[in-house]
């Protein structure tokens, strides 16, 4: 039985032309189970009516406080703005086309209440694909045990565990001093400038540079991501690159992941890395099998991929081995979520 805890968070909600969804987001974070909150949104210098409909919400809920640029400052330093303008020690850092489950704020603080030493409480998330305008559908939840991890756990469970990005509940201070807003890009095509992968990046920095080095997983209280044709990361793999979604998320993740895990961990690194592109292979293949285009672009980022990473033919021979029981434990969990 969780304690109920009443202490002032901050739901930190950047926006940027996210007129249908943002009030969502609003919605979900005014009815918490923790009411003493406040709702800080920053809107980007939006062109369509978002500012007008948060505006109106705001009037009728002074928990709202709603700023707006004057002009576009680029995702990375919005969020960053909407974290300085929080007034609680404990923030929240909510996607405009996100929503929280009500008893997100109570768990997390609760964990706080448990581990006030801990760099960070993290929990469970829930991913959901919005096919069109009425229908959204649940895709995957990850949910885990509540407990302790060290940073040592953390990155060895990378490779297959979803433990820390922005679902958690940070302390104000910590994620701004820690808030990185580049990384050094190994193919040149500017992806990290716009965000891609560094929120696990400046998870990873909070933890190390912590005096505990570890967070605490509460099973309570689910952050629900919504995955759609307009988000971001679909946005820079489409419009800037015409990449396919997929083999960019991966390609840059895992470079970006790996190359910082190696410098506590070589063998988390070298797990991690083979892990991931097991994963690659089986997207790719799954893409042939539904017909889909694998265009010169993506062949070529698959290609930098390998050779920047330095796969071998053992690797290569390793994946297409484990490749058959990789589609069983995918076939699995698809049983398990939508039949048992």
């Amino acid at each position: 039985m969780y304690k109920k805890v009443n202490t002032l968070a901050s739901i930190c909600i950047p926006v940027f032309n996210r007129e249908d969804l943002v009030l969502d987001a609003i919605r979900s974070a005014q009815n918490q189970t923790v009411s003493n909150i406040e709702i800080v949104v920053v809107d980007n210098a939006s062109k369509d009516k978002t500012y007008k409909r948060v505006l109106k919400e705001s009037i009728k809920d002074k928990r709202i406080k709603l700023y707006k640029n004057f002009e576009n400052i680029g995702a990375l330093k919005n969020f960053y703005k909407a974290i300085e303008l929080a007034s609680s020690q404990y923030v929240v850092l909510l996607g405009s086309d996100d929503w929280l489950e009500p008893d997100f704020v109570e768990g997390r603080l609760t964990g706080f209440h448990l581990h006030p030493e801990v760099a960070f409480v993290s929990g469970p998330m829930k991913v959901y694909e919005q096919t069109n305008a009425t229908e959204i559908i649940l895709k995957a939840k990850y949910l885990y045990q509540s407990r302790r991890l060290s940073y040592e756990e953390i990155i060895n469970l990378f490779y297959r565990k979803f433990l820390v990005s922005y679902f958690c509940m940070f302390k104000k201070d910590d994620i701004l001093n820690n808030f990185h807003f580049n990384y050094d890009d190994p193919y040149n095509w500017g992806v990290y400038e716009k965000g891609l992968g560094l929120d696990l990046i400046n998870c990873l920095s909070i933890i190390e540079n912590s005096l505990s080095q570890s967070i605490y997983y509460s099973d309570k209280g689910c952050y629900c991501f919504r995955n759609h044709a307009k988000r971001e990361s679909e946005e820079i793999a489409s419009q800037d690159m015409g990449l396919d979604k997929t083999i960019i998320d991966f390609t840059y993740n895992t470079f970006i992941f790996e190359d910082y895990i190696k410098r506590r961990s070589a063998s988390a690194a070298k797990t991690f890395l083979n892990y991931k592109f097991l994963e690659l292979s089986y997207e790719i293949l799954r893409s042939l099998i539904a017909g889909q285009k694998i265009n010169e672009k993506t062949i070529y980022l698959l290609k930098e991929y390998i050779n920047i990473n330095n796969i071998g033919p053992t690797t290569i021979v390793m994946t297409l081995l484990m490749t058959p029981f990789y589609l069983l434990q995918r076939l699995l969990y698809y049983v398990k979520r939508n039949f048992l």
